[in-house]
């Protein structure tokens, strides 16, 4: 009887502790399915951070199409300023000489 008594308590103790081999297991696959979990969430962290800095490259080439463009509308303006200069110089230059035509027309005897 006690022999059957002990086979009986041992028994116990082995479904024991296969209930709790069960229930580790259970605990090791939640924790591999929340490192999975957190593995996919990495790796979309690091597409859109990826994506971001694709962005940023594309904006900063952008804005240095813009500077250029600028600098090249800022040459073009500095020629026309130049330009419409040469222009100005070239007109007071057209009235300074007929200012003087004028005088020396003025200066000049009546026709008899």
């Amino acid at each position: 009887m006690e022999t059957k008594y002990k086979a009986s308590h041992t028994e116990d103790e082995l479904m024991e502790t296969k209930h709790k081999a069960l229930q580790t297991v259970d605990e090791l696959m939640e924790t591999e399915h929340k490192a999975l979990q957190t593995e996919d969430e990495l790796m979309e962290t690091e597409h859109q951070s990826h994506q971001t800095e694709d962005e940023l490259m594309e904006t900063k080439q952008k804005d240095r199409q813009t500077v250029d463009e600028l600098i090249e509308t800022k040459h073009k303006a500095l020629q026309t300023v130049d330009e419409l200069m040469e222009t100005e110089h070239k007109a007071l230059q057209t009235v300074d000489e007929l200012m003087e035509t004028e005088y020396n027309v003025r200066q000049r005897p009546p026709y008899r």
